[in-house]
């Protein structure tokens, strides 16, 4: 459980200034992190409270796939709560999950009816104004105050893309954004996951995307705190890579993760994981 840090008085009366023995003080990474479910992801990636990661890549090599297992592993093996926001996959959401979830809890009804599923639109008019991302936060949070969550997960930014102003540029709104959700997770101790697309050329020739490749800014590199790109590669076999770890204990950048895949289900299975550069 994180421990909120104990302020102590400010510096000279100043507000906002503090001595350093007086700066607020957070448990370190390694020892909150939890694991993803996957003991071989975990040499590469860790969740923690407070953490925001970027999950990316190609148009069908299972971005939405390999979030979904992550999700069963939280709340089957590790009775986490999640709150999801996937109005892509939302009509056949239960299916997708429960073929993921099988036979690994006896209970799986139970523990659904907990989590927190908002509905991105089935229930509202074609015409409705976009759902904006304070207002699925929001949301969240209202859902984090009766039952507290540790986890939530919005699959795809472009379902939230939709809510920029006109007068705003692209990289503006999501810099804006990001910046939003950073705040967010830092002061509710909420772990946030989001998942982008990369550009046409970002993919083309085969090439395995960055964080610079996300499509709209620089500032999906530079805002979150992980940053992990799902590959498919032949037949079944999916590469999540780490490709960005800003704190220490919450994974390598550079490491990769292999998982086969299975079709008929979607279920992920994880056979080896690699450490990569080491965070510094």
């Amino acid at each position: 459980m994180l421990t909120k840090p104990k302020v102590g008085p400010t510096y000279h009366g100043i507000p906002g200034v503090f001595a350093l023995a007086d700066l607020p003080r957070y448990p370190s990474v390694s020892s909150i992190a939890w694991t993803t479910g996957w003991a071989e992801l975990d040499e590469i990636y860790r969740l923690y409270p407070g953490q925001f990661t970027v999950v990316h890549g190609a148009t069908n090599h299972g971005k939405s796939t390999f979030l979904f297992n992550l999700v069963v592993n939280q709340v089957a093996q590790l009775g986490r709560r999640v709150f999801l926001y996937v109005p892509e996959n939302e009509r056949t959401l239960w299916d997708r999950l429960s073929m993921i979830w099988g036979d690994r809890s006896e209970d799986a009804w139970r523990v659904a009816s907990e989590m927190g599923i908002l509905i991105g639109s089935s229930v509202r008019k074609y015409a409705d104004p976009p759902r904006t991302l304070p207002w699925i936060l929001e949301t969240g949070l209202e859902v984090h105050r009766i039952q507290k969550l540790d986890l939530m997960i919005l699959d795809p930014w472009n379902e939230i893309e939709f809510s920029r102003p006109r007068e705003m540029s692209q990289t503006e709104f999501i810099g804006e954004c990001l910046k939003y959700i950073t705040g967010f997770c830092r002061e509710h101790d909420l772990t946030l996951i989001l998942s982008a697309h990369p550009t046409k050329t970002g993919v083309q020739d085969g090439k395995i995307p960055g964080p610079y490749d996300v499509d709209g800014s620089a500032h999906w590199a530079n805002k979150p705190d992980n940053v992990l790109c799902v590959w498919r590669g032949k037949g079944s076999e999916v590469r999540v890579i780490s490709q960005k770890v800003r704190e220490i204990g919450a994974g390598a950048r550079g490491g990769v993760c292999y998982f086969t895949v299975e079709d008929e289900t979607g279920v992920f299975t994880a056979q080896y994981g690699g450490s990569g550069v080491p965070n510094t």
